[in-house]
């Protein structure tokens, strides 16, 4: 199990790397959603971790880490590779307002959308919702 420092690290390092690779699924909506190629993923995942990880010891250090990051590449890359692909989305809507049949509220209540903490996940864009998002009410 990963410690609070370890933790934040991670969430640091992951925080540092997002913007490096993502890619509007859809030029005219870029908001829309955004597709990753798996090799581009796989460096996001790991590239930023190495550095820190082999100053800190062997690779082996974080085993079920690893194997976790891997699994979650492997996944988003299945998701993009179904025909259609699965469509997340992490847009606000326009009027600003939470939906609550697209988004949970993540640690507090409220009317408003403050910002997307986990986007909402479909069949396909414009598809059904196969699982809300978290979202944090103003």
């Amino acid at each position: 199990m990963l410690r609070h420092t370890e933790f934040s690290k991670c969430k640091k390092l992951s925080n540092s790397a997002k913007g490096d690779f993502l890619q509007p699924r859809c030029k005219t909506n870029p908001q829309d959603g955004f597709a990753l190629k798996k090799e581009e993923m796989q460096t996001m995942l790991t590239f930023p971790f190495k550095s820190k990880v082999e100053s800190a010891g062997p690779k082996t250090r974080f085993p079920k880490t690893t194997h976790f990051a891997e699994r979650c590449v492997e996944l988003c890359w299945f998701m993009q590779t179904t025909q259609p692909p699965i469509h997340l989305s992490a847009r606000i809507p326009d009027d600003g307002r939470m939906n609550n049949d697209i988004f949970r509220a993540y640690m507090k209540s409220g009317t408003e959308v403050d910002y997307i903490v986990w986007p909402a996940m479909y069949l396909h864009e414009n598809g059904p919702l196969l699982s809300k998002g978290i979202a944090q009410p103003k």
